[in-house]
């Protein structure tokens, strides 16, 4: 699968937990910060949405990937994507 495609399911993850949880998701694109500039959406989200990702990528990705390795900085749709794409890479390589 390719990046875009990730981006795009890691926004409709997001997206997913904000309704059931019956909050807005807001404009979420590529550069949003779930964990800083989406209401209400926290740790215990980003868990809910990978699980999510994971069901939609058919492969399970940590519940890390919405959280930087290192530093206090939050992720980007981007920068979780790309984790995805990693973790996916290093996954196929380890079979």
């Amino acid at each position: 699968m390719d990046r875009e495609n990730v981006v795009g399911l890691v926004i409709d993850a997001v997206r997913q937990v904000q309704e059931a949880s019956g909050r807005a998701g807001g404009n979420i694109n590529s550069n949003t910060r779930p964990l800083r500039d989406i209401d209400g959406f926290d740790s215990h989200s980003g868990v809910e949405a990978s699980v999510l990702l994971s069901e939609s990528l058919g492969y399970e990705i940590p519940d890390e990937v919405f959280v930087p390795n290192a530093g206090p900085r939050l992720l980007s749709v981007d920068e979780i994507a790309d984790n995805v794409c990693a973790h996916m890479s290093v996954g196929s390589k380890r079979k």
